[in-house]
């Protein structure tokens, strides 16, 4: 349950960190992946109000595969900035 709540937590500053870069960018690749990074922090609440341990392992996986797509988003963006 640790775990899903530092998900769901890291979920919602992604979230936020995306709409912070829309802001300045308009990316429409990054604007797909926030979508999923909502729909992510949505069904983690949800998990973590239900306790239900297999939606969280899944919400897991998937929020480590969406971590990584953002990572690599931001570092092409900051190598085109500098």
């Amino acid at each position: 349950k640790e775990n899903l709540q530092e998900l769901h937590h890291c979920s919602k500053q992604l979230h936020r960190a995306c709409e912070e870069f829309i802001n300045r960018t308009d990316k429409l690749h990054l604007k797909q992946i926030h979508y999923k990074t909502r729909k992510i922090e949505a069904l983690s609440e949800e998990a973590l109000n239900k306790q239900e341990l297999e939606a969280a392992q899944q919400l897991m996986r998937e929020g480590k595969k969406i971590a990584r797509q953002n990572l690599l988003i931001v570092k092409k963006f900051v190598r085109k900035e500098n």
